[in-house]
């Protein structure tokens, strides 16, 4: 029954998104005003802005700033323990290991 159902199905539409093609344009206008830089310059160039900067401009104008700021930092400091304690782990763990 599911090979059949799969078979049978229509494949659904493609949708891209408002903010997708927002970002994608930013990219584009990037490696535009670019366009004077050597050819893999630009890939790494469009590459960070569209991996990087973009999901953080959606990020800051989704939540505010005020909001993005906090959760980030409450994001940074969840895991601070687990960093100061990796320094303490091991003589922890040799007690464990010669009792």
């Amino acid at each position: 029954m599911g090979i059949l159902t799969t078979l049978l199905i229509a494949e659904p539409e493609a949708r891209v998104e408002r903010f997708s093609l927002a970002h994608e344009q930013r990219v584009v206008d990037w490696v535009e005003r670019k366009a004077h830089w050597p050819a893999s310059l630009r890939q790494a160039g469009s590459w960070f802005v569209g991996a990087v900067v973009c999901p953080f401009v959606d990020f800051f104008t989704r939540y505010g700033t005020k909001l993005a700021v906090l959760m980030l930092a409450f994001i940074a400091s969840y895991r601070l323990t687990d960093f100061t304690m990796g320094v303490m782990a091991n003589p922890f763990y040799s007690t464990w290991v010669t009792r």
